[in-house]
């Protein structure tokens, strides 16, 4: 399949889920999705953004824990703006985990999907040859 036929189904895709889901984070995953599945896009970086993600778990919770760091502005606008929590590093950590696991999760599935297609089957019936 050719690049562009790639990133028109992976764009189409994304407006789809937009319209149905008027949600920008599920429109994302689902373009996401439909990008690894269809090979515009190496599974292995939504898996190292979920893994990042999970790393960032452990540092959310240090902020409840420390006082200095829930009176700094900054720290205040990345719980509120970028994680969408409110001013509950709780809450950031409950959005981040969910995220981690969606990444994860279509990095599995496309590697998945991709293991078991077409083209690996013609791979493995070579590599026995």
């Amino acid at each position: 399949m050719r690049r562009w036929v790639k990133l028109l189904i992976t764009i189409a895709v994304f407006f789809v889920a937009l319209v149905l889901s008027a949600d920008v984070g599920i429109a994302f995953l689902c373009g996401l999705l439909a990008a690894s599945v269809c090979g515009a896009l190496d599974s292995r970086w939504s898996v190292a953004a979920g893994l990042v993600f999970l790393a960032l778990c452990p540092i959310i919770v240090l902020f409840d824990k420390t006082t200095w760091l829930q009176q700094s502005p900054l720290v205040a606008y990345y719980l509120v703006r970028a994680l969408g929590s409110g001013s509950d590093p709780n809450e950031a950590v409950r959005n981040v985990a969910t995220w981690a696991y969606y990444l994860l999760g279509i990095g599995v599935l496309t590697h998945i999907v991709r293991s078991f297609g077409p083209d690996s089957r013609r791979k493995r019936l070579d590599d026995a040859r």
